[in-house]
């Protein structure tokens, strides 16, 4: 219980911005708090936990006020806006830049004399942890949660590749990279295909590469992040969902798609369904079924990309607000500075 207090003193001091917490009048010192993690989300119990225990535990002093979004991309959209105006919360969880982006407007703190200060906290979350979280070599957010992770995995797959269940990080890479090349080979081995449909990313590493990765062994194209397709002639036209815009794309076929969860949203099974095809046959396909039978063409052997770090990307957008009169002249001199505007022949480009 202790811990778990602490856990929340850390994440109310830890991952505070350069701003003051307002006062009420009864002298408590409100801290806003903005969270995703509500209603079904599979966080939300215990993150209420703690906001609970810490407001519980800091009573008349501290108190946490939070403020609803209903989805993780809302909470990057509007952290974002707020980050690029310089008015953050004052505690934020640093998905899609927005730390980065913190950090380089100074709205964000040094946190490396707090983890120095408590090294038993800073033993508990772990210095590869730490690590993986500093920017320039200065530390401004901590991990907030630990998760454990567990899988299923099919017996005689795993035999035919021969591989063991992972027991750490290195062996789970290895494993993907062997289950990876091995993906393309038994592709092959079935015979002519249209179509190849693949999930965006795994929701561990994060990393996306399988679904490129096949299409480029298999020498095919492919399209990332598909939020919508339709087959046409000899090929598809599928929209890309990308950062700033939607892009339409056609591929002949044969191609690959990695698809968004919105597009193809799996069924469950009913019960009658799930009893009716547990007996069917599983195909297993070994190394003598495909056509490269050099073991060492598989793994991390014969991987062409080795996973160093996994980070999010720095968020580039810059916004500018300008308040009060004369937003008319400013907004020419700006668009004079960006080289949009020549003064003299007054020529736009685009």
């Amino acid at each position: 219980m202790k811990r778990m207090l602490v856990l929340c003193m850390t994440v109310a001091m830890l991952l505070t911005l350069a701003t003051i917490p307002a006062q009420a009048d009864d002298g408590v010192i409100e801290i806003n708090f903005p969270t995703y993690r509500v209603g079904t989300h599979v966080l939300a119990a215990p993150e209420k936990i703690l906001i609970d225990s810490f407001n519980e535990y800091y009573a008349g002093q501290y108190k946490l006020v939070v403020e609803e979004l209903p989805s993780d991309m809302s909470y990057i959209e509007k952290m974002t806006i707020l980050a690029a105006t310089g008015d953050l919360p004052d505690i934020i969880e640093g998905k899609g830049g927005i730390v980065s982006l913190a950090v380089k407007n100074g709205q964000a703190h040094e946190l490396d004399e707090l983890l120095a200060n408590d090294p038993e906290y800073a033993a508990e979350v772990g210095q590869a942890a730490i690590d993986s979280q500093q920017i320039n070599g200065k530390t401004y957010s901590i991990p907030d949660i630990n998760q454990c992770f567990s899988y299923f995995y099919n017996k005689d797959m795993f035999a035919q590749a021969g591989i063991e269940p992972a027991t750490t990080w290195d062996e789970w890479m290895d494993n993907c990279q062997k289950l990876k090349d091995t993906l393309s080979q038994a592709i092959r081995s079935i015979g002519d295909f249209d179509l190849i449909l693949c999930g965006k990313q795994t929701t561990d590493g994060d990393t996306a590469q399988v679904g490129p990765a096949v299409a480029e062994y298999m020498g095919i194209p492919h399209a990332a992040w598909v939020s919508g397709l339709e087959p046409t002639g000899d090929g598809v036209d599928v929209e890309q969902q990308l950062r700033h815009v939607i892009e339409t794309v056609h591929m002949p076929f044969p191609c690959l798609v990695t698809v968004e969860q919105e597009l193809f949203m799996p069924r469950l099974p009913s019960l009658k369904r799930g009893k009716k095809v547990r007996n069917k046959p599983v195909h297993i396909l070994t190394l003598d079924d495909f056509m490269d039978k050099n073991p060492e063409h598989y793994g991390l052997s014969g991987s062409p990309t080795q996973v160093e770090r996994i980070f999010p990307p720095q968020n580039d957008m810059q916004r500018e607000t300008w308040t009060g009169n004369g937003g008319g002249a400013r907004l020419f001199a700006a668009l004079v500075n960006w080289k949009y505007i020549q003064t003299g022949d007054a020529a736009c480009r685009r």
